[in-house]
């Protein structure tokens, strides 16, 4: 039975290559879990081995190969674990949080295995994915807490708050277009809304309306800018009635003034008429009487 062994190691490793061929095809597409399953085999071959009854006349070398194989397997298992992470990742923040802990138990899981066996190597490695799955964690709850924030600003249409932070949440999660989207609508709110403001503080109504209506284009169920238009309306149609008002008084008084005019002129005519000839009748008369020559008469007419 030993010698059988020993002749048939060479037979063993062919075996072995050509299942770790399978495996590294499956690799390279990114069939972790099909891969692992051919790991699964190559480990069942040495494991029985080492459960054998000649497990103590087994070369070293087949034994290195068996932990080797088997740190392999950890790490495929790692990789897979990731893998499935990957596909979750385009979901709610929620939902990622969840699924990264789910993962991160299991790495932890791997982890005590390989270092129950002293695989140092892998034991390094899922350290340092589990230091980064904690990072992640952390850094979604950042972004959960920062959402709640946002929905409380939009809330109340705060779009300067708002503005930054989603922000905050794009400089956490970088790669999100969603957000990207967002901010370039909340730039341009956020500038609406300050031009709003300042027309109204400036009682500016008609361009304080215009710019209002564009916001609400924006965003229709802003209530606050909505009741404001609404106000500005009412506060337009007032100064209309207001102008219309005192328009037409001093259309009163300007057509007074007009009528007034047109008669003054003609009244100062007649009264320069009416006294000219009231002169030349009593001159006229003073003359036939003898009283006057005529040309005392004449330069009374002249001087007067």
């Amino acid at each position: 039975a030993l010698e059988s062994i020993f002749i048939n190691v060479e037979e063993l490793n062919r075996h072995v290559l050509s299942i770790q061929k399978k495996s590294e095809k499956f690799i390279k597409t990114y069939k972790y879990d099909k891969a692992i399953e051919e790991y699964s085999k190559i480990l069942k071959i040495y494991e029985s081995l080492c459960n054998s009854s000649v497990e103590s006349s087994l070369p070293d070398k087949v034994k290195k190969q068996y932990w080797r194989y088997y740190e392999k397997y950890l790490f495929l298992k790692m990789l897979n674990y990731q893998n499935e992470l990957t596909k979750t990742c385009k979901g709610q923040y929620e939902d990622h949080s969840k699924n990264l802990k789910e993962v991160l138990v299991k790495m932890s899981s791997l982890k005590e295995e390989s270092k129950k066996f002293k695989l140092t190597q892998m034991d390094n490695k899922l350290s340092h994915e589990i230091k980064r799955l904690n990072n992640e964690i952390g850094k979604i709850k950042q972004i959960i807490n920062l959402q709640n924030k946002a929905s409380l600003l939009w809330s109340k249409c705060d779009y300067e708050n708002l503005y930054n932070t989603y922000f905050e949440i794009l400089k956490l999660d970088n790669n999100n277009e969603k957000i990207k989207n967002k901010l370039d609508k909340l730039y341009t709110l956020k500038t609406l809304k300050k031009q709003f403001d300042e027309n109204l503080s400036n009682n500016n109504l008609k361009n304080a309306l215009m710019i209002g209506n564009k916001i609400l284009d924006h965003n229709p169920n802003d209530t606050i800018t909505k009741n404001k238009v609404f106000e500005i309306v009412d506060n337009i149609f007032l100064e209309v009635s207001h102008f219309k008002k005192e328009n037409l008084k001093y259309l009163k008084i300007n057509l007074k003034t007009v009528r007034t005019s047109a008669l003054l002129n003609p009244i100062l005519e007649l009264m320069n008429a009416s006294v000219a000839a009231i002169v030349i009748i009593v001159g006229g008369k003073e003359v036939i009487d003898g009283s006057m020559s005529v040309g005392a008469f004449f330069s009374f007419m002249t001087a007067l």
